[in-house]
């Protein structure tokens, strides 16, 4: 990883010059790298996910926003992707509708920790879940939520 050279900030921290996504990716450790390119790949693969390079602001910097349209409604806020170099973050949004719609029993512990955290922060409608993978295993597990909130939100009703 490039350290910081004086007087010029690193692709993910430079808020007025939107990087190439590959020199977001090339900034992780390679098995950093690993995570976030299997995320990325297995997420965009879901009908409906567009994904776009955003700045958000000083905490995220640049991050990849997924947003899922379904029908003809507005695309709304699906995940958020941080390439953060040290330590990439996959964060989730989660309503309470939602989450009372997930089997929290049968998630590993890893997501349902990272859900109970996003919900006991303050009483609001959307949840933050955020979670940084240091296995590959966890990146699954994740990709399993991922799975799961895109079939409440794109099957009809029952």
């Amino acid at each position: 990883m490039a350290d910081k050279v004086i007087g010029k900030l690193k692709p993910w921290e430079d808020r007025w010059q939107q990087p190439d996504p590959q020199v977001l990716l090339n900034d992780l450790e390679e098995h950093r790298r690993k995570f976030v390119t299997t995320l990325m790949e297995q997420m965009v693969a879901y009908e409906g996910l567009q994904v776009t390079l955003r700045w958000h602001g000083d905490s995220w910097k640049w991050c990849w926003q997924f947003d899922l349209a379904v029908g003809s409604g507005e695309p709304r806020a699906f995940a958020y992707l941080v390439p953060n170099p040290m330590g990439a973050l996959l964060c989730i949004t989660l309503d309470d509708d939602l989450v009372g719609q997930l089997p929290l029993r049968r998630l590993s512990r890893y997501v349902r920790d990272g859900i109970r955290q996003a919900k006991a922060k303050c009483a609001v409608k959307t949840h933050w879940a955020t979670w940084t993978p240091n296995a590959m295993t966890e990146v699954e597990q994740l990709l399993d939520l991922v799975k799961r909130k895109h079939r409440l939100l794109t099957q009809p009703k029952k």
